[in-house]
């Protein structure tokens, strides 16, 4: 079983970390692939730093090119990029320069991502791709969202499974044949005064094929990313009307779209969720003679994952939590037919796991579950 589920996991994984010559950190420690870092700016600042550190994990020497790709500018805010000693103006996207780094090594020095602020408040969203100039397909990318405001948010995010942390990351998981991925998010007004707000959505990152749409008052196509109309929210009520879906049509991948609910009279009181959006054949329901299993939540998780669960009467089921190696950090035997499953994750360390429902010694389902205290 163990080598099964390390198969899954390894395959889950692919072109995340199989093939993947680079990784990245900053001065606080590591930085996922793929991960939203937010960058909390004051905009008295005028120029912020972002620095990124690359890890050349591979046996030979690479020359490596960095590319930026801006998803959302506020205002006259501007980026640039440094890289290989030199920095370039707002309008280069691709270094024109490689910086060398050798196996093993890391580059300390070589990047920053500069943004100008030029008076403007709000949020910022880019992205930059470390790749391999020899095989641009050998890349990581990180997601920054630059959050350039002193104004505590009057706004408080929350779902069905409680509070939602202001610039988090929410993880919606689902199969790559579904019609669409959906995110509920629900807004309260915390501030002593009524709030005309509406909704900003940004794509950070969208696997070809994709789309989304979102809806807050109404549902608006694709190709609207700022609600056209703001809806009142009174001095502490909370508005469920928001719902952010995501269409995989039927490609197995993840994206990430940032949702910002702003005072559309103050741009510099908003908050932010970053909803990653899983589409994967890794835990799909096998429909064990209709055996289910709800997605795990919430997810990430801190000190407690809920599951529901419906047996329809069979026996022998369990769940099992392995870590990355495919060892088994959780045996839990169930024993009711149908009810909710609560498992304390408050001492596992913090990072990807997975989860599977096991009857009768059979795999039903798998799914991917994040730890992050």
């Amino acid at each position: 079983m163990k080598k099964i589920l390390l198969s899954i996991v390894l395959s889950a994984l692919i072109g995340v970390a199989i093939g993947q010559s680079f990784s990245l950190s900053n001065a606080e420690g590591d930085i996922a692939a793929n991960s939203v870092l937010t960058e909390l700016v004051d905009p008295a600042t005028g120029q912020f730093n972002t620095h990124i550190y690359v890890t050349n994990n591979s046996s030979s020497m690479l020359s490596v090119l960095v590319k930026k790709v801006e998803h959302y500018l506020e205002g006259d805010m501007q980026i640039s990029i440094c890289w290989a000693g030199n920095c370039y103006p707002p309008d280069v996207f691709v270094s024109p320069n490689a910086e060398d780094i050798a196996p093993g090594e890391t580059n300390m020095e070589g990047f920053s991502g500069d943004l100008f602020i030029n008076d403007g408040v709000g949020i910022t969203s880019t992205s930059y791709v470390f790749f391999d100039e020899s095989n641009p397909s050998d890349s990581v990318m990180v997601i920054v969202n630059y959050i350039v405001t002193t104004t505590p948010s009057s706004l408080t995010l929350s779902n069905d499974d409680g509070n939602l942390e202001n610039n988090g990351t929410l993880i919606i998981s689902g199969d790559p044949d579904d019609e669409s991925l959906i995110s509920n998010v629900y807004a309260t007004n915390g501030s002593s005064k009524d709030i005309d707000v509406k909704v900003r959505r940004i794509e950070t990152h969208m696997p070809e094929g994709t789309s989304s749409y979102f809806c807050w008052e109404q549902c608006y196509p694709p190709t609207t990313n700022v609600s056209p109309t703001a809806m009142t929210i009174a001095v502490g009520e909370t508005n469920i009307n928001f719902s952010g879906d995501y269409l995989p049509s039927g490609i197995a991948a993840e994206a990430t779209i940032s949702y910002v609910f702003f005072d559309e009279n103050d741009l510099s009181d908003f908050s932010t969720i970053n909803v990653t959006y899983v589409a994967s054949t890794v835990g799909i329901e096998e429909n064990l003679n209709g055996v289910f299993l709800s997605n795990a939540y919430p997810n990430p998780a801190s000190t407690v994952v809920s599951l529901d669960y419906d047996l329809k009467d069979e026996n022998g089921a369990k769940l099992v939590i392995y870590n990355l190696l495919g060892s088994v950090v959780r045996d839990v035997q169930i024993n009711d037919a149908i009810g909710k499953l609560k498992v304390n994750v408050s001492d596992l360390d913090d990072g990807i796991y997975f989860y599977s429902l096991l009857v009768k010694n059979e795999t039903v389902k798998t799914q991917k579950l994040v730890v992050k205290h």
